[in-house]
């Protein structure tokens, strides 16, 4: 149940908070026992992972994440072209984390129109839960969130800093600078694994511009207003399976109170007892 998919992407913003504390100095990581040559995939060697830590020496809240750590897995071709798995690992101050990975010909472009072009596929996985990815119902490619958060979903060098290679010194992700701790050759790279497929259709919206139903439907002739109520998850259980796809949903429900669209999704796919977060398209952790 997904389209245009605005995610905000839910990931994914309400993830989004802003730290404080003193900034420290940290002291530059040793990388030249690294190879960061052999083996070269689209974006660099498989098994690299380097890993970043907030910048600020002070308490963060909940919601910002501590520590990121991207990492290089294998290398698939697909139609002649050659695409590598990156998985984005980002561990928040109150210790939950997500992750997000990408199949992509390069490290993904900031502009949500060139990265649909280099990315065959996206997923994200909350936690221990399994990995979400999500698809075009129709065409089979990749659908990614495009509310406008794109370009903050994966770390972005920070001007002016200097960078060996990949892997900037600094980075700046969800608005939070993060300074490199270390960067790693484990030797082995590995894909996300099996993953729960969530067919979308973002070209098909269909549904309601608000979250409440009438407590009692019967039709009503003297003028008065009808009684509303707030719309339940079997309410929306019910919506989805009848083809619904473009929901507002409130935070009660595991999102925050903002209208979501989302993908269409076939009527066959099951979502009962799934959370709505767990059902739309972004790396919703850090998303809205």
């Amino acid at each position: 149940m997904n389209a245009g998919v605005v995610l905000l992407s839910v990931v994914l913003l309400y993830a989004v908070g802003m730290g404080g504390g003193e900034a420290r100095e940290s002291r530059k990581p040793d990388a030249r026992a690294v190879d960061v040559t052999g083996s070269q995939g689209p974006i660099g060697k498989p098994g690299l992972a380097a890993t970043y830590r907030h910048e600020s020496g002070g308490t963060l809240r909940g919601c910002v994440a501590k520590a990121l750590t991207l990492s290089l897995g294998p290398v698939e071709e697909r139609n002649g072209r050659r695409f590598q798995w990156l998985c984005l690992h980002a561990v928040k101050a109150n210790g939950t984390s997500f992750r997000a990975w990408i199949l992509t010909h390069g490290y993904p472009p900031a502009d949500i129109r060139e990265a649909r072009g280099t990315t065959a596929r996206y997923l994200v996985q909350e936690g221990d839960a399994p990995a979400l990815e999500f698809r075009h119902q129709v065409s089979g490619t990749a659908v990614l969130p495009s509310l406008g958060a794109w370009d903050h979903l994966f770390p972005r060098a920070v001007e002016g800093t200097s960078s060996d290679g990949l892997f900037a010194e600094k980075v700046r992700y969800l608005g939070h600078v993060y300074r490199l701790e270390r960067l790693e050759d484990s030797g082995s790279a590995a894909g996300p694994g099996d993953a729960r497929i969530l067919n979308l259709r973002p070209d098909v919206l269909v549904g309601v511009p608000h979250n409440t139903r009438q407590k009692d439907e019967t039709r009503r002739y003297d003028g008065s207003d009808y009684a509303l109520i707030r719309l339940t998850q079997r309410d929306y259980d019910e919506m989805i399976q009848a083809g619904m796809n473009c929901l507002c949903v409130d935070k009660e429900l595991d999102r925050p109170p903002e209208s979501v669209l989302l993908g269409g999704r076939s009527r066959g796919d099951q979502l009962s007892g799934m959370p709505l977060s767990q059902q739309l398209p972004g790396p919703h952790p850090v998303s809205r």
